[in-house]
């Protein structure tokens, strides 16, 4: 059974913080029905143990550890990752759904 991470905001964190605070430590998780599609926590917290919506994406319902304690700031570039994003989803509702699908192809 999956239990509910609260929202940032609701535990203890005033919204002053929130706004002061740009960057977070997560573990991004990788679905095991579709490889681009991706969870991401705060670090440490389980996704087996999260109560999700029942609108949650199914490709979610069963995620493999891809990256454990990785350190974003939300001026971060990254490909394949908005760093901004996804600590404004996981302080808005305990979690991050983002996918990522980079393709290469040689000009010649």
């Amino acid at each position: 059974m999956i239990s509910h991470v609260t929202p940032r905001a609701s535990r203890g964190f005033g919204t002053r913080q929130l706004l002061e605070h740009d960057g977070m430590k997560i573990d991004v998780y990788r679905s095991t029905k579709n490889q681009t599609r991706f969870l991401s926590v705060p670090a440490g917290a389980d996704p087996k143990k999260m109560i999700f919506p029942e609108t949650f994406d199914s490709d979610l319902r069963d995620v493999e550890p891809y990256h454990s304690g990785l350190d974003i700031q939300s001026g971060d570039q990254r490909i394949g990752l908005n760093s901004a994003e996804i600590i404004g989803q996981i302080n808005k509702y305990g979690y991050a759904v983002h996918g990522a699908l980079v393709r290469m192809s040689e000009k010649v």
